[in-house]
């Protein structure tokens, strides 16, 4: 099986559980952070959360007026999208 590279991430240097980095999709370079999830209490929680970082999510609502069922910047999923 192939694998196709679509970006990196960065540990913090501080130690804590978050990364940062920028993946690559089609010619057009996305920058995230992931952080470990601090709600999970349960084996079926997810054990990181990824986030478009605060400037990439600043682009997304500055060309992206969509704003139904509940989705945002800082939840870039609608209600239908959650898989819990």
């Amino acid at each position: 099986m192939a694998m196709t590279k679509l970006g990196a991430l960065w540990k913090n240097k501080n130690g804590k559980d978050m990364f940062s980095g920028v993946i690559e999709i089609d010619d057009k370079k996305t920058k995230l952070v992931v952080f470990a999830n601090g709600f999970k209490d349960d084996d079926k929680k997810p054990d990181y959360i990824i986030y478009l970082s605060e400037d990439q999510a600043q682009k997304t609502n500055d060309s992206t007026a969509d704003k139904t069922n509940n989705q945002t910047a800082d939840n870039p999923f609608n209600d239908e999208q959650v898989p819990f």
